[in-house]
């Protein structure tokens, strides 16, 4: 079992580099950068930010742990710290750190319809929509916090 550990700690390192720049050397026009967090072989992106970027309105209720993220007549409902509710799609646990609430890269192409890549050559995942892209690296190892999560779509 240590053994297993230790080689899935190795691997992570091995993928996660330093340094990044998109495979061209230059940001795109209608292009940004913003940095995730892998977890179990995962990347995971902040919501926040790759959520505004697309032109979503992103609130946080303190009281509920609910983020709720608006566009037209699409919305969208993240309850941190809840595993089960009647019609709630599962994802796996959001993170929380920093006071920043990272969800599964999965997450923004199944909610949003996005496009995403992998970039073997820039290390980094490639979010498309509305003729926007994010470029999201993985992060150096940080403390993180964990929490169990759901999200709703409604729209």
């Amino acid at each position: 079992m240590i053994r297993k550990i230790a080689l899935i700690v190795l691997l992570l390192f091995a993928i996660i580099p330093g340094t990044h720049v998109p495979a061209n050397g230059a940001i795109q026009e209608n292009s940004s950068l913003c940095t995730g967090i892998i977890k179990n072989n995962k990347l995971f992106i902040p919501l926040r930010s790759v959520f505004t970027d697309f032109g979503f309105s992103v609130d946080w209720n303190g009281n509920t742990n609910t983020v709720i993220i608006e566009k037209d007549s699409a919305k969208l409902t993240l309850v941190v710290e809840e595993n089960q509710a009647t019609k709630k799609v599962m994802i796996n646990q959001p993170i929380l750190n920093n006071s920043r609430v990272y969800v599964p890269l999965r997450f923004a192409s199944e909610s949003l319809g996005a496009d995403v890549e992998w970039n073997s050559k820039a290390r980094a995942a490639i979010v498309s929509y509305g003729g926007k892209k994010i470029y999201v690296y993985p992060k150096s190892r940080e403390e993180i916090t964990y929490y169990s999560g759901a999200y709703n779509i409604n729209g």
